[in-house]
């Protein structure tokens, strides 16, 4: 098989494969074979008819349509095989030049490439590691937080203080339209806690039973949903029931109650581990980012393939629908009060699909040079970590494409090898 590869535009190659005519000849044989099950001439068995009269009876061009359907996209991997220089993305635009039995077949085969990265002086790169405490007041928050999620609460006949649990029935009006903000019958929230618009639960401090008030307050220049920011609503708020919180004693009993202790000293000491090791996960995937922002600015990237920005797109979007769904809504509902089609929302995050794919880029160079790879093993391992939450490999394989899966899981590996050994030479 003959292959030449010549650079095209927007970050493609086009290979010009040519297969021998000796090397076609199974293909067709094995084409005809097919054919003849469903189009066996009169008097022949089916899938049982000699070459010939099966071409004589279909035409070349029949014979060749069905050949191809197999030669290309084998001979198109043999011919990736072969240049290792080629790293292509996607499926290959195929055309056609020749196909004349008894000839050499030709065809050309366009495909997107990862683009060139010619990588700095990485192995100078070095980054500011924080130093990890935790102290009583986070051991504390800690304490104080378990204590609410345990708290009991006790209708009270007195004006909404902090801290309280109420329940509101509220409508909001923005430039005479109604905003749908929730639900809208005896919502409950806390007093101080629940992250409305600033302002909002500062107008109910004081506010009784059944009362009813009217506010306005403008929402934040960052607020979440970008056709609000700026603009001032009007708020109507019927208080419901006004309920105080009443936090149990943070003392030993209280520390059995949570399942696994024996004292409240074995309480805080499980919580200052937890957040010790919360807090070093944090400031070490800190301190890698910090390495590869350095790494980035010193690198040089060729051009990125539109497919290579259209499929971390998709990435992202993936993730935000899983996002939402762990929120317990609808992606359509979030994308209303977005006020964003997917389209825009693809646009908006270019700038940062393109961070990640240089980021992505920059690892997978190292990796390269450094000869770091993923073990058998370890990419095993790593899958298991998604598989054990399926009651069976079968049910995985159904819900799950395992190869990408098997993909992911080595890329992972792999970072995670390079990221330790940029902080190994960053340390040194």
């Amino acid at each position: 098989m003959k292959v030449t590869v010549e650079k095209t535009p927007n970050a493609t190659v086009q290979l010009r494969i040519e297969v021998p005519a000796t090397d076609v000849r199974p293909y067709l044989e094995r084409a005809a074979r097919e054919l003849s099950k469903d189009h066996a001439p009169k008097g022949f068995r089916a899938g049982a008819v000699p070459f010939d009269v099966m071409r004589n009876s279909i035409g070349d061009h029949a014979l060749a349509e069905r050949a191809l359907k197999e030669l290309v996209p084998r001979t198109y991997v043999d011919a990736l095989l072969d240049r290792e220089d080629i790293e292509a993305i996607g499926q290959p635009d195929v055309l056609v030049e020749s196909v004349a039995l008894d000839q050499p077949w030709v065809y050309r085969a366009t495909v997107a490439v990862l683009p060139d990265v010619r990588l700095g002086e990485y192995r100078k790169v070095r980054g500011e590691r924080h130093l990890v405490t935790v102290d009583d007041a986070d051991v504390q928050r800690e304490i104080e937080r378990l204590q609410k999620m345990r708290a009991s609460y006790l209708t009270v006949p007195r004006g909404a203080q902090k801290g309280d649990r109420v329940d509101v029935t509220v409508q909001a009006v923005v430039d005479g339209a109604r905003l749908d903000v929730g639900p809208a019958e005896k919502h409950p929230i806390v007093l101080g806690e629940s992250h409305l618009v600033p302002g909002f639960e500062e107008q109910l401090l004081g506010a009784r039973e059944g009362e009813h008030k009217t506010f306005p307050l403008p929402f934040p220049d960052n607020h979440h949903q970008a056709h609000l920011r700026g603009k001032t609503a009007t708020f109507t708020v019927t208080v419901g029931t006004i309920q105080q919180r009443v936090l149990p004693n943070a003392d030993d009993a209280f520390a059995r109650g949570l399942g696994k202790f024996t004292t409240l000293h074995d309480l805080k000491d499980q919580l200052t581990k937890g957040l010790r090791e919360e807090k070093e996960h944090r400031e070490r995937e800190r301190y890698q980012q910090e390495l590869l922002r350095e790494i980035i600015t010193h690198t040089t990237f060729g051009e990125f393939p539109d497919v290579l920005v259209d499929r971390e797109l998709d990435t992202m979007l993936a993730e935000l629908k899983e996002g939402v769904a762990d929120l317990g809504l609808s992606f359509e509902m979030y994308l209303s009060q977005l006020k964003k089609s997917p389209a825009e929302l693809r646009e908006q995050w270019k700038p940062q699909a393109l961070t990640r794919i240089r980021a992505g880029l920059a690892l997978r160079a190292i990796a390269k040079a450094e000869k770091i790879t993923a073990t058998d093993a370890e990419v095993q391992e790593e899958m298991n970590e998604v598989l054990k939450h399926f009651a069976t490999l079968e049910e995985a394989e159904k819900r799950l494409d395992l190869d990408a899966l098997r993909d992911l899981a080595a890329g992972t590996v792999r970072n995670r090898k390079v990221f330790a050994f940029l902080e190994g030479l960053a340390e040194s």
